[in-house]
C-alpha cells in the first residue's frame, strides 16, 4: 500500500532554483568554501554532543550510589536530558526565524559545554539529595543546549546542502555513532586516570574551545527567511507529514527497544558476560554508523521511499528474529540472535537517514515556503520526535518483557515497524 504524500513527493521533478530541496540529479555536485566550513563545524559538533551525551555511563551510576541516589533517580537524571530535548526541540523550531540559526546553533553550543564541565563540580557535594537534584538542574540545561542546537544544525544542512540533504545528514549519523562508541571507553579511562572530574573538565573544556572557534569560522546558511510559514498546527493537517513522523517516532523507539532487554535475554538464553553483551550492542552501533553513509547517497539519489519500506520491513524482521517471535516456532540460537541485532542495526540507518529530507519535501509539497522557517519547524520536530522515542523505547520495551518476557517484547516491536512499511 503506497501513502498518497511519499509516492507524489517522489515524482515531483526538480525545479531549479525554486524546489531547493529536491535537487537535479545529473547536475554534478561541487562544494563552496562555505559549504565545507559549515560541514566541518557541523560534524565536529555532532562528535562532540555524542561524546557529551554518554561519557558518564560506564562510571556515573556507581558515583551516585555513593551518595545514597537510588537507581530509579539515576534513570531520571539520564531520561531528563531527552524529556528536555522532546519539550523544547518544537519551541526552538519556532523561535529560529527570530533569534537566528548561527546565534541558536551557538548558544546550544556554549550552554552544554558549561553543563559538562559543571558536572565535575559535583564531585564535591556528598548529600544524596543535593547531588540529585543538582544533577537534574544540569542535566536539563544539557538537553536544552542540545535542543537548541540540534535544530539550528538539522536548519544548517537543509539550507547550505539541499541537493546533498540525506548524505549530510548520514555524515552527522557516522559522527555522532563513531562518538557513540568511543566516549564510554573514553569516560572510562579518563575516571580511572583522574576520578569523577577529569571526563567533565576535559570534555567541556574541548566543548568551550569548538564554540570559541566556531564563533570566529560559522557561517550564517546561504539561505535566509524571507516568510514565514504560518502555524506550526498546519502540520499536523499534512497525512504524509504525519505519517513521516509517525515513522521517526517507530524507529526511533526501536533503536534503544534493545537496551533494557540485550543482559537478561542474552544471560538467560545464552550465558553471555556482560563484556560480550556490550560487544553486540557496540557491534549494533558500528553496523548503524558505517552503513549510514551509503543510504544518503542512495537517497539523495532519488531512492527515499524504497529504503524507508525496506528498512522498516527489515527491522520488523530482524526484531521477530532477535527472540525469535513465539509465533515462528524458531528454537534460540545465539548467531540467529546475534546475527539479528548486528543486521537489524542496518535496517535502522536504512529507514533514519532518508527521513528528514522527506519530511521537509512534504512540507514544501504542502504550502509552506522553501525558506529557514520551514526547516526551523521541521527540524524541531524532527528532533522532538527522536527524543520522545528514544525514552519510550526502553521504558515500553521493559514493560513488555516483565509482563510477557523479551520474546513478545521484541515481536510487538518488530510488528510495529512491519505495519508502518506495509502502509507506506
Amino acid at each position: 500500500m503506497s501513502l498518497p504524500g511519499y509516492t507524489k513527493m517522489e515524482e515531483i521533478p526538480p525545479n531549479s532554483e525554486k524546489d531547493k530541496i529536491i535537487p537535479d540529479k545529473a547536475e554534478k555536485i561541487k562544494y563552496t568554501r562555505h559549504q565545507i566550513i559549515n560541514l566541518v563545524c557541523l560534524l565536529t559538533l555532532s562528535f562532540f554532543a555524542g561524546a557529551c551525551y554518554v561519557l558518564m555511563v560506564p562510571f556515573f551510576p556507581g558515583e551516585a550510589a555513593k551518595r545514597g541516589v537510588n537507581l530509579f533517580q539515576v534513570g531520571l537524571i539520564f531520561a531528563i536530558y531527552q524529556i528536555t530535548k522532546f519539550i523544547t526541540s518544537p519551541i526552538f523550531g519556532v523561535l529560529l526565524a527570530y533569534t537566528g540559526v548561527r546565534t541558536l546553533y551557538l548558544v546550544g553550543v556554549i550552554l552544554a559545554a558549561v553543563s559538562t564541565i559543571s558536572y565535575g563540580f559535583l564531585h564535591f557535594i556528598h548529600d544524596g539529595t543535593a547531588f540529585f537534584w543538582s544533577c537534574m538542574v544540569l542535566r536539563t540545561l544539557e538537553g536544552l543546549g542540545s535542543s537548541a542546537y540540534h535544530t539550528a544544525s538539522f536548519t544548517i544542512i537543509a539550507s547550505d546542502f539541499p541537493d546533498r540533504l540525506s548524505t549530510v545528514v548520514s555524515f552527522w549519523e557516522l559522527t555522532s555513532g563513531i562518538s557513540g562508541i568511543l566516549a564510554p571507553l573514553m569516560g572510562a579511562g579518563l575516571y580511572e586516570l583522574g576520578g569523577f572530574q577529569l571526563p567533565f573538565y576535559l570534555v567541556g573544556s574541548l566543548m568551550l574551545f569548538l564554540f570559541i572557534i566556531q564563533v570566529c569560522i560559522l557561517q550564517n546558511p546561504e539561505t535566509q527567511i524571507v516568510e514565514t510559514g504560518g502555524s506550526i498546527w498546519r502540520l499536523f493537517k499534512e497525512i504524509h507529514i504525519l505519517w513521516g513522523l509517525s515513522i521517526i517516532l517507530c524507529i526511533s523507539v526501536a533503536s534503544d527497544y534493545l537496551l533494557p532487554l540485550a543482559e537478561p535475554y542474552f544471560t538467560m538464553n545464552y550465558g553471555l558476560a556482560p563484556i560480550a553483551i556490550g560487544g553486540i550492542l557496540t557491534g549494533s552501533a558500528v553496523a548503524f554508523a558505517l552503513s549510514a553513509p551509503i543510504w544518503g547517497f542512495l537517497s539523495d539519489r532519488g531512492h527515499k521511499h524504497i529504503l524507508i519500506v525496506v528498512g522498516l520491513f527489515g527491522t520488523g524482521m530482524m526484531d521477530m528474529s532477535i527472540g525469535p517471535a513465539p509465533f515462528l516456532l524458531l528454537e534460540h540460537h545465539i548467531v540467529l540472535s546475534i546475527g539479528s541485532a548486528l543486521i537489524m542495526a542496518v535496517f535502522w540507518s536504512m529507514t533514519m537517514v532518508p527521513q528528514f529530507a522527506i519530511l521537509l519535501e512534504g512540507a514544501v509539497a504542502a504550502g509552506f515556503p522553501d525558506n529557514h522557517d520551514t526547516y526551523g519547524k521541521m527540524s524541531g520536530m524532527y528532533n522532538c520526535l527522536w527524543a520522545l522515542g528514544a525514552s519510550l523505547g526502553p521504558l515500553v520495551s521493559g514493560l513488555i518483557s516483565k509482563q510477557y518476557g523479551p520474546e513478545w517484547a521484541l515481536t510487538n516491536c518488530g510488528f510495529s515497524c512491519s505495519v508502518q512499511g506495509w502502509y507506506l
